[in-house]
């Protein structure tokens, strides 16, 4: 049975003002080939509005495609055998016509194979993490991989033990567009003895002295001993034997000796028949109050000596780690009030803990503060940082109106002995991260210009204004090893643009692992009579380093003797900002007070500095020392919730002498911490539990307010989660989340400028712990959508009671074809010369009547003369003429 079915039919209605206009134009038209054409017209133009309305014929079909979602996870290990024999069956049974699909889940759905008539393979698709089940994204992509035009139907192999997702949520979707999900229950009695943590809990926030109460809630299916460990990151905290029950238990476990601080505590449980993770190992996150956590960041450590025993002397407790020590969580970064980064160049500093350091700040209210020096700021390279974002300063110097520019050209080797890997990456790619690093130290009106050499030498970067980062990322990335060194080459093509482009100063960076056979002394000694300046890098043992020492001092630069190719990001930047000798000063200078009630009582008298940072107040920020006028010694911005800090000078040998050989670093320390400082208040009680896979934050205030509260929930990654909070009483207040992943999350409360900030564990649902819903689950869901609960396959179960599918023919192509030929059609009648007879017959007019006064004679009454054709008479005719 077969119809035609319109998908929008109300454009049909655009056919009646066609029709109106064809009969006008039928009715005035004088000859047959006029009406010819303007019939054409019209049929084309109907058939082009039923196009537009999408027409398709649907024809009754009632053949089945199915798709199997097979459960994989480690919940159903036993059960394996069952699922192979039920899919089987399945296609054992399977009409010729019908289409079988297989979607396997477990912590994520993946494709096994698509809906086909093919029965050979059903083997399974390689999913990553057995230990949950996704099983709503499982049917989510078992409906998308459904066909039109074919009876859809879904059966699932699974014991229900969802973990991720809600089943129940798909059931609207799946009976809107009718299809039929049938359940196969599996088998979720586990074969191998079951012992896990369900959880873990402690005071989340505490006085630091005396013991932490811990408890720990334990599940087993068997009596077994075991050890439950419980740790930190300094190692093992306490140790117990204890016997499980084969049940549900609870230990009251007191940890002694933990002080004042965030803590990170991880809770084992070694059972002697079951120790398999991660049910057997569970994360708290505990807060003791105590003294600000202030976390120095700094590589080399040594050079931030001074400044952790300044800020030990203010009563704060101190971490002191390179940044490439820091782990990479955000509930790690947000334990500390403040996050302190000392002379340290944007080499040495990872991105992904900028990024955590930024949403620290910004998001959840952490103290900021930036420490200067030769390697600090802009001198460091952290121009396209995110740092620069929450920088209290810009990090832009001060431009005046003759500021110098910059032309800096890099020539680098890119021989097949740059594709050497001493540590594992190759010298050439190091090389390209160490252009990236030296382009960071330039001023966006700079110039730059990269050469790749090897036999012969290539622009990968024409001289320009620099770009954006992300061009010459991609100009970098086009270049790899090639053949032979050819030093020249690249110098010559770098020296020829020499007056190609504007500049101020121009300055060639060469960097080699090499050896030129020829002497390349005249184009150096050119290079430096051009008034620009020629540094060399010698890499590795088999670079020409005397041959490249010659050339640097020809060429009225510096040269660097490098071994480990790892270097090379940080000289290429030191070299970048020695020769533009902006980002910093080396003179002693004594700083100007701006604002005196910044300075702490007693404090007299400033040390001079040595040196300093050259950077630029910005609008938003309050300076409260400066160089001068137009550089800021010490500067204060309020960056979303949290406050930024800058000190742009060190607190080292090399410019903060006279303030660490003298007490004023320990004056002046306290009058830097203190504004960073989160502002946190005791009228704020926050507390939290999580179930299943339901997270319930509740915030109670001393007071009431005259607005709920600001509750922010931020995941590792720094997204924060939607939160929609709702009212108990007029002070108290709670928000639920639903389907929470497990992970480590940082929640802050914020009330009237105050702010409680904690950290959070979501272990979400257990994959090896049977609740009993899993049949319950899998039942709701055959019941709502018409399938059935099964327990046996046989041919019975392709016979289907749901009414046939619709298979569409789409009928638009067709009609805009036949449309398209008729417009071709009245163009070629048009233009061929037809001779279609006319319908109206012209005729001449009638004598006039004889009159009776005239005498009988021949008519021989002259007129008057005959008038010439108008102009619209002669194109009428000529009309007539062209359409006969």
């Amino acid at each position: 049975m077969s119809s035609i079915i319109w998908r929008d039919s109300w454009l049909l209605l655009g056919l009646v003002p066609i029709v109106i206009v064809v009969a006008w134009w039928w009715r005035i038209a004088t000859t047959r080939s006029e009406r010819a054409l303007q019939l054409l017209r019209g049929m084309a133009l109907v058939l082009l509005v039923c196009a537009i309305a999408s027409p398709s014929i649907g024809v009754s079909a009632n053949q089945v495609a199915l798709v199997v979602v097979r459960d994989r996870s480690l919940s159903t290990t036993v059960s394996a055998d069952t699922q192979n024999a039920v899919l089987a069956q399945l296609l054992a049974d399977k009409p010729a016509d019908a289409l079988v699909g297989i979607v396997d889940v477990a912590a994520d759905a993946q494709i096994a194979r698509v809906p086909s008539q093919d029965t050979s393979d059903t083997s399974p698709a390689a999913l990553i993490n057995r230990n949950a089940t996704a099983l709503a994204d499982g049917i989510t992509q078992a409906a998308a991989l459904l066909p039109a035009g074919y009876i859809p139907r879904i059966i699932v192999l699974s014991d229900g033990l969802e973990t991720k997702g809600r089943v129940v949520e798909r059931i609207e979707s799946l009976r809107a567009r009718g299809v039929q999900v049938d359940v196969y229950p599996l088998d979720s009695d586990f074969v191998i003895p079951v012992a896990s943590i369900q959880q873990v809990t402690a005071p989340q926030r505490s006085q630091g002295q005396g013991d932490l109460i811990m408890t720990v809630d334990l599940f087993s299916s068997i009596r077994q001993p075991a050890q439950l460990v419980v740790r930190n990151q300094d190692g093992v905290l306490q140790r117990l034997a204890i016997e499980l029950t084969g049940t549900t238990q609870q230990l009251i476990i007191p940890i002694a000796d933990i002080p004042a601080g965030w803590h990170r505590l991880e809770v084992v449980l070694q059972a002697e028949q079951d120790d398999t993770l991660p049910d057997n190992q569970r994360v708290l996150l505990v807060q003791r109050q105590g003294a600000p956590r202030i976390l120095v960041l700094a590589d080399p450590l040594e050079q931030a000596r001074p400044l952790q025993a300044a800020i030990e002397a203010t009563g704060s407790t101190v971490t002191m780690l390179r940044p490439a020590d820091v782990p990479a969580r955000l509930t790690d970064m947000v334990s500390y009030d403040v996050i302190v980064l000392s002379d340290t160049s944007v080499t040495r500093v990872p991105e992904s803990v900028m990024e955590l350091i930024v949403t620290a700040v910004s998001v959840h209210g952490r103290g900021f503060l930036w420490i200067g020096g030769a390697e600090s700021l802009g001198a460091g390279g952290f121009r396209r940082s995110p740092l620069q974002e929450i920088a209290a300063v810009s990090l832009e110097p001060y431009t005046p109106a003759k500021q110098k520019r910059l032309t800096m050209y890099l020539v680098i080797d890119r021989s097949g002995s740059m594709d050497a890997r001493d540590t594992g990456v190759s010298r050439l790619d190091i090389a390209k991260e160490a252009a990236y690093q030296a382009l960071t130290g330039l001023n966006p009106q700079d110039n730059v210009g990269v050469v790749f050499f090897d036999d012969g030498a290539a622009w990968a970067l024409t001289p320009q204004v620099l770009p954006d980062g992300a061009a010459i990322a991609n100009a970098l990335g086009r270049y790899g090893p090639g053949g032979g060194t050819s030093i020249r080459a690249g110098l010559q093509l770098a020296h020829a643009s020499r007056n190609a482009v504007d500049g101020d100063i121009h300055h060639v960076i060469l960097l080699s692992d090499g050896v030129d056979a020829y002497s390349n002394d005249d184009i150096a000694r050119a290079i430096q009579q051009s008034d620009a300046t020629l540094s060399t890098i010698a890499l590795g043992d088999e670079a020409g380093v005397p041959t490249l020492q010659r050339l640097a001092a020809l060429g009225g630069g510096v040269n660097y003797v490098v071994q480990n190719a790892q270097d090379l990001p940080r000289i290429f930047l030191n070299e970048t900002v020695r020769v533009s000798g902006r980002d910093f000063v080396e003179e002693t200078v004594a700083a100007q007070v701006v604002v005196p009630d910044a300075l702490p009582i007693g404090m007299t008298g400033l040390p001079v500095v040595r040196g300093y940072n050259r950077t630029t107040r910005l609008a938003d920020s309050q300076v409260l020392l400066q160089i001068d006028n137009d550089t800021p010694l010490w500067a204060l911005r309020l960056v979303g919730r949290g406050q930024s800090a800058v000190w742009a000078s060190d607190f080292g040998s090399r410019w903060g002498t006279d303030w660490v050989t003298s007490d004023a670093i320990r004056q002046i320390m306290p009058a830097l911490l203190s504004p960073l400082l989160p502002q946190t208040s005791d009228n704020i009680a926050v507390g939290w539990h999580w179930y299943d896979d339901l997270l319930e934050i509740d915030v109670a205030t001393r007071e009431e307010q005259s607005s709920p509260p600001t509750i922010l929930l931020t995941n590792s990654a720094g997204e924060t989660l939607p939160l929609t909070i709702e009212q108990r009483t007029s002070t108290r207040w709670f928000t639920r989340v639903r389907d929470v992943p497990s992970g480590e999350y940082v929640l802050q409360v914020e009330s009237n400028g105050a702010q409680v900030v904690r950290g959070i564990v979501v272990d979400g649902r257990s994959e090896l712990r049977n609740d009993g819903q899993g049949v319950a689950i899998l039942t709701q869901l055959a019941n709502q959508t018409g399938g059935a609960v099964l327990s046996s396959i046989d041919d019975s179960f392709w016979v289907s009671d749901a009414p046939d599918a619709v298979r569409r023919y789409e009928l638009a192509p067709w009609l805009i074809l036949v449309a398209t030929m008729l417009f071709v059609g009245e163009i070629a009648l048009r233009r061929l010369p037809i001779r279609w007879p006319t319908l109206r017959k012209e005729v001449a007019p009638a004598s006039p009547p004889p009159s009776d006064n005239t005498p009988d004679r021949p008519n021989t009454v002259q007129g008057p003369p005959p008038q010439p054709p108008s102009r619209v008479q002669r194109l009428q005719k000529a009309k007539r003429r062209a359409l006969d």
